[in-house]
């Protein structure tokens, strides 16, 4: 009675709406694809993939989830996943490396000479790439007992199933990083935390060189998330108790940005954040019920940029079962083009879940915007 009491204040007030509506995947666990083998020297399985604090990217060309995690002395698997949305099935891309006889106490990037990046915590370190039509993979948390902060730069090829090692250091100097990959220049960028540097750093992938763009960018990335919004060529941070923005080009301004209506998305830690480009409005889901803060996991938070307001979407379904023993959401809530929905992966042992939100008819520039990338 006390949330529904909520959602009726909510509604009254012009902050929640039933619109949307979640659709179940069936037969969709992720666990059908793991190694049938437990690799040593894990204390833990395939499910902290998702669960030690560990994210996604998605393909919008293949139209498919891609993820991977683990890290620290939980799981030792480096094995890369996908979620085909046209075939609605889960495939391995790759095999688990061996890990190195001292893989317990020495952290290392890579156990076979520079062929694949270690397990580690993803955090959001992973990015689609467009022009490359490649994933890439920035640092993280590696497989050993202290989880030791890792600097390396890494593509996956989807058709080869092979990854490229593009750098083994980096000046970001941080693990809680925000990457974002920006079209128009055709670089990745790096916020780091406000720990370190508190700059904001961008890696080319013609010169493979890391280059920092400015200082003075204070704010920490251990439980926000981030998200491009290419209309207005800016990041928005959300989680943490705040909403800030970040303009990708000169001068690179950082803002406090006061919304109404999404305190419970805005308290949540590491959420999981998404531009949506046919309705210019960002879309945020939490699915770690201790870091929610008050959000539910079958609630969807859509803010408007122009006008600063959350709505707060009780869609129709049941929607995702929380994941007590997740770290946080992070990447694995993502935009779908193709099949204008949001993607939610939350557990090894549950469905896969879609948020498809409720679209007015869309104008021809919409329509435009929401064709996958090339």
């Amino acid at each position: 009675m006390y949330r529904l009491s909520i959602y009726a204040t909510l509604m009254l007030m012009g902050f929640a709406t039933q619109a949307g509506t979640w659709i179940e995947i069936p037969d969709s666990h992720m666990r059908q694809v793991c190694p049938s083998e437990l690799v040593k020297p894990s204390t833990k399985d395939c499910a902290a993939v998702i669960e030690s604090w560990s994210g996604g990217a998605f393909d919008p060309v293949g139209n498919r989830m891609l993820l991977m995690g683990g890290g620290h002395g939980g799981y030792y698997g480096n094995e890369l996943y996908a979620f085909d949305l046209d075939t609605e099935k889960w495939t391995r891309l790759t095999d688990p490396t061996i890990p190195t006889a001292d893989a317990k106490t020495v952290c290392y990037s890579t156990w076979d000479g520079g062929l694949t990046p270690t397990a580690r915590h993803t955090y959001n370190h992973l990015a689609w790439i467009d022009h490359l039509s490649e994933l890439f993979l920035f640092g993280g948390g590696t497989s050993c007992w202290n989880g030791g902060t890792l600097q390396d730069s890494w593509t996956f090829n989807p058709i080869t199933r092979s990854w490229k090692l593009k750098k083994r250091t980096s000046p970001v100097g941080d693990n809680y990083v925000q990457i974002i990959y920006d079209p128009e220049s055709r670089e990745v960028y790096a916020k780091n935390s406000s720990r370190v540097q508190q700059a904001l750093f961008s890696f080319n992938f013609f010169t493979n060189k890391w280059t920092k763009k400015i200082s003075g960018i204070d704010l920490d990335m251990l439980f926000r998330t981030g998200t491009l919004d290419t209309k207005r060529h800016q990041i928005w941070f959300v989680g943490d108790g705040t909403v800030n923005t970040l303009l990708l080009h000169p001068p690179f301004t950082l803002a406090a940005i006061p919304t109404k209506g999404g305190d419970a998305i805005v308290n949540t830690r590491s959420p999981g954040v998404a531009y949506d480009p046919v309705g210019d409005q960002i879309v945020a889901w939490c699915g770690r019920a201790p870091k929610c803060r008050g959000a539910q996991t079958n609630e969807v938070y859509i803010l408007d940029p122009a006008k600063l307001t959350w709505r707060v979407d009780i869609p129709s379904g049941e929607g995702p079962t929380p994941n007590k023993s997740s770290a946080g959401t992070f990447g694995r809530w993502r935009y779908a083009p193709k099949n204008d929905v949001f993607v939610a992966i939350n557990n090894v042992d549950d469905n896969v879940w879609l948020y498809q939100p409720d679209r007015q008819p869309l104008s021809a520039e919409a329509r435009k915007n929401a064709r996958p990338s090339k």
